[in-house]
């Protein structure tokens, strides 16, 4: 699987554009993606939405992205994320100033990484220009008071 990935990446060489839905992605195959978006500078749009990458994966891409100063929208909707992986982007966004928008739709967030994520975007200072967080709460009726308590930044719309 993370040499399959491998390999995919490969062939996408110096593309600004990579989109891997639903190509059953787990949390092994971040491995690979984390280490392309490291070394790629040309990476603007990463779409990865539709597999299972989970937190562990969310994490390790997390990570990558401070290395990476180009990649201005990543979408990781419906990957199985529930609270670590989210922390940790949260704590990315305040360092990785080019991403202005941001889809992590269709995923089930404890209500504390929410919190986190909608406190963290609320006050960084390069505002996303799209949040995408469709039904990433699912079941959890106090989620839309927290978004819209937390969530006050003008430039930031879901």
């Amino acid at each position: 699987e993370f040499k399959m990935t491998e390999k995919f990446l490969a062939m996408q060489r110096g593309s600004s554009k990579i989109n891997m839905v639903k190509m059953s992605l787990t949390k092994e195959s971040a491995i690979a993606i984390s280490d392309y978006i490291a070394t790629r500078s040309t990476l603007k749009i990463l779409d990865i939405s539709e597999n299972n990458i989970q937190d562990e994966g969310l994490e390790l891409i997390s990570d990558s992205l401070t290395m990476n100063d180009s990649l201005e929208e990543l979408k990781v909707s419906f990957n199985n994320i529930k609270g670590p992986g989210v922390i940790k982007l949260a704590n990315t966004l305040n360092t990785h100033l080019n991403l202005v928008k941001l889809s992590l739709s269709l995923n089930n967030f404890e209500i504390n990484a929410l919190k986190i994520l909608c406190d963290t975007i609320d006050k960084i200072k390069h505002p996303l220009k799209e949040l995408d967080l469709t039904r990433c709460f699912e079941g959890k009726l106090e989620a839309s008071d927290i978004i819209s308590s937390l969530l006050k930044s003008p430039n930031c719309s879901l």
